[in-house]
Formats: C-alpha cells, sequence, structure tokens
C-alpha cells in the first residue's frame, strides 16, 4: 500500500546493521564529502612517485633514498586497503553491530529503531539534504550525522520510488552519486 494511498500508514524499511553494510555506508559518505577527488590525485601522485624510484633503483643500483621513497610510497598505496582492515577489526566492538534497523518515512518525518540500542524521530525540517547513492538513499541530519536506506530494506520497488517522491518533495538539498 503506497503511503500516497494512505498517508497515515508509514513507508518501512528494515535491514541488519552488518559490517558490509557499515562500509558501504561509510565510502558512500566518504565519495561525496570531496574527498573522493583528491585520492584520486594522490594515488597518481605517488604512484609516480613509487616508479620513479623503482626507475632510480634500476638505473643506479641500491640507494638509500630509492629505497626509502619506494616503501613510503608503497605505504601510502595501501592505505586504503589498511582503512577496510581496520574498519574489519573495530566492526565486532561496535554496539550497532548486526542489530536490525527499521526507518519508518512518513508524511511527517523519519522515526528509526535500532534493536535493543536506541530510537528516535526526525522531523522533516530537521533533514539537511538526501544523497541517492545506487542502492539506496543517504539521509542526513548533520554533515556527518546519517540515516541509511537501503532499496533491500523496503517491501517493494514500489515502496523505494515512494519514499524517493517524499524526499525530494520534503527535503529541499537532494543530490546524487
Amino acid at each position: 500500500m503506497s503511503l500516497a494511498a494512505d498517508p497515515a500508514q508509514p513507508l518501512v524499511c528494515r535491514y541488519l546493521w552488518t559490517e558490509e553494510e557499515a562500509w558501504k555506508v561509510s565510502v558512500y559518505h566518504w565519495k561525496k564529502s570531496g574527498r573522493w577527488p583528491s585520492l584520486g590525485l594522490a594515488y597518481l601522485v605517488f604512484g609516480g612517485i613509487l616508479v620513479f624510484s623503482v626507475w632510480k633503483f634500476l638505473t643506479r643500483g641500491f640507494e638509500v633514498s630509492s629505497l626509502a621513497l619506494f616503501l613510503l610510497t608503497t605505504l601510502l598505496l595501501l592505505i586504503k586497503y589498511a582503512t577496510r582492515w581496520r574498519h574489519r577489526l573495530r566492526f565486532p566492538r561496535r554496539a550497532d553491530r548486526d542489530a536490525l534497523m527499521e526507518y519508518r518515512v512518513s508524511e511527517e518525518g523519519i522515526a528509526f529503531k535500532a534493536e535493543a540500542l536506541s530510537e528516535g524521530r526526525a522531523p522533516w525540517v530537521a533533514v539537511l539534504k538526501v544523497l541517492r547513492v545506487p542502492d539506496g538513499v543517504l539521509v542526513y541530519r548533520r554533515e556527518q550525522e546519517m540515516y541509511w536506506l537501503p532499496d533491500e530494506g523496503f517491501p517493494s520497488a514500489d515502496a523505494v520510488a515512494e519514499v524517493e517522491r517524499l524526499l525530494r518533495e520534503k527535503v529541499s538539498r537532494s543530490e546524487s552519486l
């Protein structure tokens, strides 16, 4: 049943907050926060330095400076993988790990509940912006505080379309990734 047919009936999104979901949300947020292009530039610069240090090592033989450049740039290029590894190690210690998340989207706003942890309500005036990503929606209350509404958490594609319509109608700032 759509919200348009029965405004008193909220649209419900339910899913498990797993490590994969948390990582996906952090990547989407990170990409939209403006650091993504600078990372690409950093990889290009450090990749060039890495190639230069290898070339220097092959043409001039062993030098401490070329070895130091090689090790430093290799370390910097591996930061992405270290960040993912750190996330995987820390997630099991989070209170919200594997919690059943539930969001109820209605004409009044968004109500949320994290199984046995917390619950609350955010009226539409408290929502800063909405970010549509390939497999869900990030609803921002502040620049660093957001709700994740994955498409797969809704009962149907019609419910997803109805939520998108409601978000466009109620939130002035809407972006896509």
